[in-house]
């Protein structure tokens, strides 16, 4: 598929009717023994209308996922109040990873192959004005300036960030068997605290 490429109104739809049966068919059978076919047989499409939208199978899951966290994050960003100041915002952020993303079975299975990972990091990084970075680069932005935050990059900021939720929520109990912060609350409040100090919050920060 051609990258960020204008999709028309029936490939969209199209395109949504694959990412619903998809979720189900994955959470049921995990990536690897889901095909291609599986899921056009449950979404009644063809595997040409399959491949018109998609590369191969590691790209339908990667974009899947990619849809699903922006449509989640988007909700999340209509119901944020907007007078709570960055430090809250990031705590609500927190928040809702951990009850929307971090608990959903689809993510936890980008673990369980390399060209999968490989494949949802592309996208994301490539994708214009997504919603997984602008929206929390905006909070580390207001944070930086309002002087809530000390003087960091918000763009290394935000993937740091991810790199702490994602080891902690997903990686951690995947590697060693041991609960992840999803459901160690003790832990979860550790993580919390461990990135608002590295933002630098309820610290003389320095602007210059």
């Amino acid at each position: 598929m051609v990258s960020q490429r204008v999709l028309t109104e029936p490939q969209e739809l199209n395109q949504k009717r694959f990412f619903k049966a998809g979720e189900s068919l994955f959470e049921r059978h995990g990536f690897k023994k889901t095909t291609i076919m599986d899921i056009c047989t449950s979404t009644g499409l063809s595997k040409p209308t399959f491949y018109d939208l998609f590369k191969d199978k590691a790209d339908f899951f990667a974009r899947m996922l990619l849809f699903i966290t922006e449509s989640e994050m988007n909700s999340w960003k209509e119901k944020l109040p907007k007078r709570i100041d960055p430090a809250q915002q990031v705590v609500s952020f927190i928040e809702f990873y951990e009850k929307t993303l971090a608990v959903r079975p689809i993510f936890r299975l980008v673990l369980e192959d390399p060209a999968v990972m490989e494949k949802f990091g592309w996208i994301i990084y490539h994708q214009p004005n997504s919603p997984i970075f602008s929206t929390f680069m905006e909070i580390i932005e207001r944070g930086v300036k309002s002087g809530h935050f000390r003087n960091i990059d918000p763009h290394a900021a935000v993937w740091m960030v991810y790199a702490v939720l994602d080891s902690m929520y997903l990686l951690l109990p995947m590697m060693t068997g041991k609960k992840g912060a999803a459901e160690d609350s003790a832990l979860a409040i550790e993580v919390k605290d461990f990135i608002l100090s590295g933002l630098g919050h309820g610290k003389n920060n320095d602007k210059t």
